[in-house]
């Protein structure tokens, strides 16, 4: 209902059915003065009144499409599903540290004209003055997903300041007219409220990037942070071509928010349009594989592997146009993974992570790249930091959850969990049920789970609405009911051995969840998927079902063909793995718990 009356005042319909509240009386009024007037029929100023009510349906429905502009009647677009967010109630974050002095966060710019181009423009300006600032040391700056949540809140800054733990806002406009641009930015002291910088930088769109990189420094000299020599220049010039680089905004903004019908598509479309403009624009290579590889475990597609090797494609030339790149060895890291390089997969992260270790996603990433192989203490403090830097990013506190779990910080891992289904991930339930069945309390796991899913029914997707097929999943995970089991294996089962749909993360690790090991390696080795790293990282939860996997007879050769033997013996074994006494593992001599 909230969200149905914030569309209300945002496609202004309340102001138009005024407007034409007022315009009919107006009609009536004359219609009554012309019937004495020009002696009418008596029934004149009736039928009048009967045409304007009849007329109000019409014109609420035709407020909600259309809006009277500057440029006459346009259509009022949809919102994506990102904006559906900013309606949602974010949970409250406990911060390990106050904010510290030197700490900001930046809002998307609003933009001053109407229309669809400025709204991508005012994204991406603050999105390139973001990654130009968090390479900046020792400024702490907030990551995109929290900071751009917060959009459409109208929240007071003291507010968004506690949210996000930082002490200073940046907020701006956009102004775009023919080739120029205007960009004002303001800077905001988050104690006292107080604006303590504002500035107007003006110039040539095709100096965009000399514009962001004016506005980082400014920012910068305010806060007195001293830049390295190596920084003189914060805002890289991506691409010579305005159009390429609108539509490369427009593409990574897509890919940001995911999912939605033809969300992703829309994304592919605008970033292949941006290669095809300039072919060594080695960023937005990038991101157009991520957007092919996002897109089948994110909608049901047919035609999934053209996808994944568009993806592979993709990520191939990013990281040939640019290996010091850090989102290029990022995008090559999950095409490693889809080819089974685990190994190559690892130090692609590993790599992403060192060329910046200011990316908050490639330091997630390296933090699973060791999670899939078992190894979670190694890898938990990058989750758990990048998580602290995007606490309002779901999938980071639910893997951040799951790690906590593993190694043993219970009331950590169900805070985690608890905010990752209060920020739309309801399946995170599942595996909160399993930390608490894995507790000895199989009864209160299954009512907690069917609650939650019950709570939280706007996020349950369709595949997973029905309540039966909820209680016979809970039956079989949780209470570990024979056939239950029986009944979910066998439609997993039939889903797997598809070779046309596409064996995603949630079939995966529905796989798992049910124990049914040879299965599982057969669909992790014959259709290796984009989240493959989350798939392998549920094998080390400490659930009896993980562990038959474990234990089972054909584990070691899955291990062996799969390549984390390799990466065991070279960066060392996790607890449940242990190589035999006096060797090195090599021929399957390790032994599982």
């Amino acid at each position: 209902m909230k969200i149905f009356i914030t569309e209300l005042k945002r496609r202004k319909v309340t102001q138009s059915v005024l407007a034409y509240a007022v315009l009919g009386w107006l009609l009536i009024q004359v219609g009554i003065a012309l019937e004495t007037a020009l002696n009418l029929p008596s029934s004149t100023d009736r039928w009048i009144i009967i045409i304007v009510v009849a007329g109000l349906p019409l014109a609420i429905v035709l407020s909600w499409f259309y809006n009277f502009s500057s440029k006459g009647i346009i259509r009022t677009k949809d919102l994506p599903d990102e904006s559906i967010e900013a309606q949602r109630v974010l949970p409250k974050i406990e911060y390990r540290t106050p904010a510290p002095k030197k700490s900001i966060a930046i809002l998307p710019f609003k933009n001053l004209d109407e229309g669809d181009e400025q709204s991508f423009l005012g994204n991406g300006v603050a999105q390139e003055i973001l990654n130009a600032l968090v390479k900046v040391k020792p400024l702490k700056v907030a990551g995109r997903i929290s900071s751009f949540s917060l959009e459409d809140r109208n929240l007071p800054i003291s507010e968004i300041g506690k949210m996000l733990n930082v002490s200073y806002i940046l907020e701006g406009t956009v102004r775009k007219q023919d080739n120029k641009a205007r960009i004002t930015a303001e800077l905001t002291q988050v104690e006292d409220g107080f604006h303590v910088w504002t500035e107007t930088f003006d110039g040539d769109l095709t100096d965009i990037f000399k514009l962001q990189d004016e506005i980082a420094k400014s920012i910068l000299e305010e806060l007195e942070i001293i830049l390295d020599v190596k920084q003189l220049r914060l805002v890289a010039t991506m691409t010579n071509s305005l159009e390429a680089y609108e539509a490369f905004i427009k593409g990574r903004k897509f890919v940001q928010i995911q999912d939605g019908d033809g969300v992703l598509a829309e994304a592919i479309s605008q970033l292949g349009k941006a290669v095809r403009i300039d072919p060594e624009f080695a960023l937005a290579w990038a991101w157009l594989a991520m957007a092919n590889f996002y897109l089948p475990e994110h909608n049901k597609v047919p035609n999934w592997k053209e996808y994944l090797e568009a993806g592979k494609t993709a990520a191939k030339m990013s990281y040939k146009l640019d290996p010091e790149l850090s989102d290029a060895n990022l995008a090559l890291s999950y095409e490693r993974l889809l080819e089974l390089d685990i190994e190559g997969q690892f130090e692609a992260r590993k790599r992403a992570h060192l060329l910046d270790p200011s990316s908050i996603p490639a330091m997630h990433e390296y933090g699973m790249a060791y999670g899939l192989m078992g190894l979670i203490k190694e890898g938990y403090p990058y989750i758990r930091d990048s998580n602290e830097r995007e606490p309002f990013s779901a999938s980071f506190s639910g893997s951040t959850g799951i790690f906590q779990w593993i190694l043993g910080k219970d009331q950590m891992a169900y805070k985690s969990l608890d905010c990752t289904i209060d920020l739309g991930f309801v399946l995170c339930a599942i595996s909160k049920s399993q930390m608490i069945t894995s507790k000895g309390d199989p009864v209160r796991a299954h009512k907690y789970l069917l609650e939650t899913l019950k709570k939280h029914k706007e996020d349950v997707p369709p595949e997973f609405k029905s309540r039966l097929v909820q209680k016979i999943f809970s039956l079989a995970i949780n209470k570990n009911v024979r056939w239950a089991k029986k009944m979910i294996g066998k439609s997993l089962l039939k889903e797997n051995n598809s070779l046309k749909k596409y064996s995603g993360l949630s079939l995966k690790s529905g796989i798992l969840s049910l124990g049914e090991a040879k299965v599982y390696f057969d669909s992790v080795l014959e259709q290796p998927n984009t989240y493959l790293s989350g798939a392998l990282f549920n094998l080390w939860t400490p659930t009896e079902t993980a562990k038959s996997v474990r234990t089972h007879p054909e584990f070691p050769n899955f291990a062996q063909e799969l390549g984390l033997v390799k990466l065991w013996q070279k960066h060392g074994w996790p607890p449940q793995i242990q190589p035999i006494p006096g060797s090195d593992g090599s021929n399957l001599q390790f032994i599982c718990s």
